[in-house]
């Protein structure tokens, strides 16, 4: 006859069993984690308040970070305008519905601006440069 504190294969010892009524995993599974982009792509799908033209709008944080880097570009901000032209190069600048290549002419545009601002800010010259 097997006695209740023997140990041995699926027997383990008395003090390490799980107590009656108690969980072996009383917090459960942990939640999953999002990757970085996820996260970010959940915060910036989320609304703000903005004013734009004098009247109060709801956007997400998304459109509102557009527009205020567009902000930022049209006052002068050489971060900002760098910014919106590499991304216009890179995804042909077209609005929806629009052909998305860029006519040869501006492609050259865009691109002898990024050298000149390429230059200004290594400090190598002025802006009224014709691009190279």
């Amino acid at each position: 006859m097997a006695r209740d504190d023997e140990v041995g294969y699926r027997r383990p010892p008395l003090h390490t069993r799980f107590k009656r009524g108690q969980s072996g995993n009383p917090k459960g599974r942990p939640r999953k984690r999002l990757d970085l982009i996820a996260e970010i792509l959940a915060e910036l799908s989320q609304s703000v308040t903005m004013t734009i033209n004098g009247r109060r709008k709801k956007v997400t944080k998304f459109r509102a970070l557009v527009q205020s880097t567009l902000a930022d570009a049209l006052k002068g901000e050489w971060h900002a305008r760098e910014l919106l032209f590499k991304h216009a190069a890179g995804s042909g600048g077209g609005a929806e519905g629009e052909d998305a290549a860029l006519a040869p002419e501006d492609d050259e545009i865009i691109q002898g601006f990024l050298a000149r601002l390429g230059g200004q800010r290594s400090g190598e010259g002025g802006g009224g440069g014709k691009p190279q």
